[in-house]
């Protein structure tokens, strides 16, 4: 691959010059900071396509997967003169691991061994899953902590709607002021029903709100701060 060029597939990289090379990953992250890999010191004899092809070894690595910034593997290659050579193996991780779609940047060539192609590169599985829903920490234990107390209001008027039935059966001769002689106690699932409307209060709806506001006037603070307004372009901070 050379200087400016997309990476076509799912490289671990072999060689570079110097002590590495740089990448930029905007088509795959949005990042337009430049990335630096590292080829394993054991492979920085490929410096031209014949010695390339005459590398042999075997590679191990994960299966094909999304994950853009994780990469486990291990590549097994001759170590030794002739006659005396032995195997050894060598950890591979996301710093020797360039990815399809990375662009090649001041850097005027690298060799690199084919892990995933096509559809199996991390770049088309990360295209085909779903987007995820960004939600921030302060959103994620509200809704646990909703969920938790909608199991606590249907929990204790689970049990108020029993503890109602059992005292209702129990005094229905003696409570004559409550009318059961007239009108016999409702059912159960009507009373269940009943205390989950005197219980709604358990729910902290305004909660969702509050945190909606404490987010637009945060948002306005941001924009306001002279320290993130810059001068020169007069934009402030959006």
């Amino acid at each position: 691959v050379e200087e400016g060029a997309e990476v076509p597939c799912d490289l671990c990289l072999l060689k570079a010059p110097g002590h590495g090379c740089y990448v930029e990953t905007a088509n795959l992250d949005g990042e337009t900071n430049l990335k630096i890999r590292q080829g394993l010191p054991q492979t920085g004899h490929v410096t031209n396509p014949a010695l390339a092809r005459g590398l042999e070894g075997v590679v191990r690595c994960e299966l094909p997967n999304n994950r853009l910034y994780t990469f486990e593997g291990t590549v097994t290659l001759a170590v030794g003169g002739a006659g005396s050579s032995s195997e050894r193996s060598f950890p591979l991780g996301p710093n020797q691991l360039l990815l399809r779609g990375a662009q090649l940047r001041n850097t005027p060539w690298v060799y690199g061994l084919v892990v995933n192609a096509g559809h199996e590169t991390k770049l088309m599985l990360n295209n085909r899953a779903s987007a995820p829903i960004k939600r921030s920490h302060v959103d994620h234990m509200t809704n646990r902590q909703i969920v938790f107390m909608c199991g606590m209001l249907f929990l204790v008027s689970f049990f108020s709607a029993v503890g109602y039935e059992i005292w209702s059966k129990a005094h229905m001769d003696t409570a004559w002021y409550l009318g059961f002689l007239i009108d016999s106690p409702a059912n159960m699932g009507y009373n269940f029903l009943t205390f989950i409307i005197l219980y709604n209060n358990l729910i902290p709806i305004s909660l969702l709100v509050t945190l909606e506001m404490v987010r637009f006037v945060q948002a306005l603070f941001i924009n306001w701060d002279l320290a993130l307004y810059h001068r020169e372009s007069d934009t402030p901070c959006q």
